[in-house]
């Protein structure tokens, strides 16, 4: 017998999900009468949807490989049907520790090979859409710097280092984008309570926007 939703939420969430309790998909063919409060089944991932979606101009939320593989793959799987959408890919930076560093050039020698790797990984995520018939056309980067980074030259806005969620919503805010889609880490529901993790300061203050965490 399949699970509610009412079972799903009670598996992963900590706390009561007090909004609209859905059905349960396991077909994404079937995602244009998907709304608010349903659930996504997919393999053993298993994805909340707290609004009603919008495909339109998406805002994906990358940092590790895994957790972010998850995330881009399955926002792909889900537009390819899709004629009018965008996609941007967004990394929130987060440099070296400084203090590790013997020196400031070592440190700013670490800046940039850390930039390279995350340039690289950027790419190689918009190539796994485009391996799945999406124009690159649809698809853009976007590298918010720290305000630290040595290596910054005067962006319109960089991250102060406080909060990854925020940086993300911002982002969001200012250009506009319907849905915001970020993998969510495999963090203890103790590791949560004591520090938070992203995606749930997302979910807790994101407005104004469709919020898909991926599993």
């Amino acid at each position: 017998m399949s699970e509610t939703v009412k079972q799903i939420l009670g598996r992963f969430q900590s706390d009561p999900y007090m909004g609209r309790q859905g059905k349960v998909y396991t077909d994404t063919s079937d995602f244009m009468r998907i709304t608010g409060g349903d659930v996504l089944v997919f393999g053993d991932g298993h994805y909340l949807v707290l609004r009603d979606m919008d495909t339109n101009k998406i805002l994906v939320a990358i940092d590790g490989p895994e957790n972010s593989k998850r995330a881009v793959e399955y926002v792909a799987d889900i537009v390819k049907g899709c004629r009018d959408f965008e996609i941007t890919l967004l990394h929130i930076e987060r440099l070296p520790d400084r203090d590790i560093f013997a020196d400031e050039d070592a440190w700013k020698k670490a800046c940039v090979a850390h930039r390279q790797k995350i340039d690289a990984f950027l790419s190689d995520n918009k190539q796994m859409i485009a391996d799945y018939g999406i124009p690159q056309k649809r698809v853009s980067t976007d590298y918010v710097e720290s305000c630290q980074s040595p290596l910054a030259e005067e962006p319109p806005y960089c991250s102060r280092g406080t909060s990854i969620a925020q940086d993300i919503l911002h982002v969001a805010e200012k250009e506009h984008f319907g849905t915001v889609v970020i993998g969510r880490r495999g963090v203890s529901k103790a590791e949560e309570f004591m520090f938070g993790s992203v995606s749930t300061k997302i979910i807790h203050s994101g407005k104004d926007c469709t919020i898909w965490v991926v599993q």
